[in-house]
């Protein structure tokens, strides 16, 4: 599961709030890039046009770490770690 598809399950888990912000660690926010450069699908900025979830970077937050906020409310957090290939 790619960090762009755990967090729109997150989103679609609620019920729509007018705004949606995504406080992330600059690691998950390197991977969500990543991802929609990847995926075609995706705009290399995904969440914005798809899911109206405004970013926000936050190194305070630790590696891999992201929060999910509905009206200033934390609907969801998760922390992402990046597969390795063995």
């Amino acid at each position: 599961m790619s960090i762009i598809d755990e967090i729109a399950e997150a989103l679609r888990s609620f019920p729509p709030v007018p705004r949606y912000e995504l406080y992330c660690h600059p690691s998950v926010y390197y991977a969500i890039q990543r991802s929609g450069l990847a995926m075609s699908q995706y705009s290399p900025m995904p969440l914005n046009p798809l899911y109206g979830a405004d970013i926000v970077v936050a190194p305070e937050l630790g590696e891999g770490v992201w929060e999910l906020y509905g009206n200033k409310k934390l609907i969801d957090y998760g922390r992402f770690r990046e597969r390795t290939e063995a």
